[in-house]
Parts: C-alpha cells; sequence; structure tokens
C-alpha cells in the first residue's frame, strides 16, 4: 500500500523517470548509429546499467559542450558563407569520383597590397568522426588561412558514413581533392607544387593516410597526370590539429567514455581485426620495411592537453612513431587546449586561442624543411597560452 500512496510514489515515479529517460535516450542513440556489434556483445550488451550511463553523460556532454556552446558561432559561420562575395570564394565546384564538392577561397583584395603570383596552397580536411560535418561550415577560417598566409584554401567535402561504409573511400577522396587542386588550382594564382594538407581530427587521420597512401601507390588515379608519383611531391607539408593516429587505441578510449558502441568508428575501419591498417602510427613501421618514410611530407601534429574527445598522446604516438624511423615531424602540445579550439578558435581574432593556433600554423609555413631531407625534426613540445 505504502508504495501506491505518499512518498512510496513518489519514489515509484523517481525511479521510473530516472530509469525510462536514460534508457530512451541510449536506445534512440542504438536505433541512429547502430546497435552493439557482436564482437562488443551485442543488442543486449548495449542495455547495461553502466553503459547506458556512460553513453547519457557522453550525450549530454556533447549537447552542452558541442552543440549550445557552438550555437552562436555556428550562426556566424552559416551567415558568412551565404553572403561571402564571388571574388573572395568560388562555391560548388565538382571534383573525383566520389560525387563531392569543394570551394576555394583566396585572399581578400586589400587597397596597396598585391597578392604574390604564385600563392601556397592549404586544403582543409575537417573533422566529425568520419559522419559528420560540411564544408560550409568552415568559411571564416578558411578566410583566416587566405588573408594571414596569403594562400589559396581548398575545403573539400568527402564520403561521410553510413552513406559510405569504408574509411578507404574518404581517404580516396582526399587524394581527389589533392588530384584536382595539382590540375586546377593555377587558375586561382596558387602554386600546385606548394600543397599544404590540414586537417582537424577525422580530417587529421585522413590529412596523414592521404600522403601514406601515396607512398604506397594505394591510388588509382584518374587520369595520367596525377599519379601517386605526380601528386606526392606536391604536398609539402601536413598539419594535423587533434588527431586520431592509433585506431586501436582510440576505440579503448570510446569504450572508456561509453561511445564506443555508437560511435561510427569501429565500422568504418572494418572492424577491430582491420584497425592497423588504418592507423598512422602502425603505418609508420610498414613504411619503414619498405623503405618510403623519406617519401613522406613533414609532419606538423598540433594537440590540446585538454582534449577529451581525442587524447593528446595520440599524437604524441605519431610523433615518437615517426622518430624512431627518422621520420620528419614537429611535435607541439598545447597546454589547456580543448578539442574543437583549434577549429572554433582560429575563425574570429577575437577567441581566446586564436593568437596560438594561428601562431603556429604561421610558424609552420616559414619552416622549408621538403620531402627528402636528412634531419628529422621531432620537437616534441609543451606550449603554454598564457
Amino acid at each position: 500500500m505504502a508504495l501506491t500512496t505518499g512518498w512510496g510514489r513518489t519514489v515509484l515515479n523517481t525511479l521510473m523517470v530516472a530509469t525510462v529517460i536514460p534508457y530512451g535516450i541510449a536506445i534512440f542513440l542504438y536505433a541512429k548509429f547502430g546497435w552493439p556489434t557482436n564482437y562488443q556483445g551485442g543488442k543486449l550488451a548495449g542495455l547495461h546499467p553502466q553503459k547506458v550511463f556512460k553513453l547519457n553523460y557522453a550525450a549530454m556532454q556533447w549537447f552542452v559542450v558541442g552543440t549550445i556552446q557552438h550555437l552562436p558561432l555556428y550562426f556566424s559561420v552559416t551567415r558568412a558563407y551565404r553572403t561571402a562575395r564571388p571574388e573572395s570564394l568560388v562555391k560548388n565546384i565538382p571534383f573525383g569520383r566520389h560525387g563531392c564538392l569543394l570551394d576555394v577561397y583566396v585572399p581578400h583584395l586589400v587597397p596597396g597590397r598585391t597578392p604574390p603570383p604564385k600563392m601556397p596552397v592549404y586544403i582543409f580536411v575537417f573533422g566529425g568522426a568520419w559522419t559528420s560535418g560540411s564544408r560550409t561550415l568552415y568559411c571564416m577560417l578558411a578566410n583566416q588561412l587566405a588573408d594571414k598566409l596569403q594562400s589559396v584554401v581548398v575545403v573539400p567535402d568527402y564520403p561521410l558514413w553510413p552513406e559510405e561504409q569504408h574509411v578507404h573511400a574518404m581517404q580516396t577522396a582526399i587524394i581527389d581533392s589533392v588530384a584536382w587542386t595539382y590540375s586546377n588550382i593555377e587558375k586561382y594564382s596558387g602554386d600546385k607544387m606548394n600543397i599544404h594538407l590540414m586537417g582537424h581530427s577525422a580530417g587529421a587521420h585522413l590529412s596523414v593516410l592521404a600522403p601514406m597512401a601515396l607512398a604506397r601507390g594505394d591510388y588509382s588515379p584518374l587520369d595520367e597526370d596525377t599519379t601517386p608519383s605526380t601528386l606526392l611531391p606536391a604536398i609539402r607539408k601536413v598539419l594535423g590539429f587533434s588527431g586520431v593516429y592509433d585506431i586501436t587505441d582510440h576505440y579503448k578510449h570510446e569504450e572508456m567514455r561509453g561511445v564506443a558502441d555508437v560511435s561510427p568508428m569501429h565500422r568504418v575501419m572494418g572492424g577491430p581485426e582491420n584497425f592497423h591498417l588504418w592507423s598512422p602510427s602502425a603505418l609508420v613501421q610498414v613504411l619503414a620495411e619498405k623503405d618510403l618514410i623519406s617519401r613522406l611530407p613533414p609532419m606538423y601534429l598540433f594537440h590540446g592537453t585538454a582534449d577529451h574527445i581525442v587524447p593528446y598522446q595520440s599524437t604524441v604516438k605519431l610523433g615518437d612513431r615517426l622518430a624512431e624511423v627518422n621520420g620528419k615531424a614537429v611535435v607541439k602540445i598545447l597546454a589547456d587546449v580543448g578539442h574543437s579550439e583549434p577549429v572554433t578558435d582560429v575563425m574570429l581574432p577575437d577567441r581566446p586561442t586564436y593568437d596560438l593556433i594561428m601562431g603556429c600554423i604561421m610558424e609552420t609555413a616559414k619552416d622549408q624543411r621538403n620531402q627528402g631531407d636528412q634531419d628529422s625534426a621531432i620537437l616534441p613540445t609543451f606550449v603554454s597560452g598564457q
């Protein structure tokens, strides 16, 4: 009787709400992103109370930090893209074999300053866990890069999960964007032999994979002018921010956070038995055994200590692996910088870590190391934002 009246009913209702809402959120996420696979214990494993709690906590983090916090910036970005002037942004250019589009940004005209006849080129590859994102969200970042570096900036889309089921197609699309750039960028005063690949999070993963694939010949060119042996020397540098470079390690981190079941990563990479095939940290050794390390461009790897989505140890590990085989990399760990700041804070000069992040980018522009240089430049440095 006590459970049907007074405080008993209150307790019962509270327990029902505390159970129904978290489980409802978990079931919704599983329905949207996929239920746990057999190697994850099957569907019932996803309903374990500990997994449900962790999944709800991660979803709340994403909603508060990843969505609400960035809403004002989102509206600014969409307005900037919609109102961009055609002399500084050329939109919706088709490229490659996957029906993707790219945009090209050039520096804004400044009275009394003439852009150089051949400008360096930056191809920016956005992140989004291999399942979300759009080139249209990076207009303000691309404008900053174009103006600050006096460069041409290319921002491509690439096929995303679940429409595209495997990372190899994403890797190919990024190389296709390099091929398009090599063949067409001179129309925009870009230097086709001075291309910089720059990526964030999953985009950093793809930006590092792309030259590794070219070094191994893992690319079917669309024409005889964009073969791996032609494209690889054109990639002068790779800049990776907050990157995922060891899929096995990151899967363990996702398990710890309680998001591994709903994360598309394990599906995109073809399951745990194939994680090593798409982990740059593991591929370094493969390239070294084939004497291909010297063909890679210098890698500039940046990561924040406050990144809880992708721990900064991911970047340190790739830098260590490159150091072991005399690869060329500069590793900088940024104190108190989170996961998204290397992108969001470069969009506007008044953002908290704008000077720090843009300073790192501009520093790489002054570094003239090339493929084949003998000095390996591994510098595991902790950089304060103060």
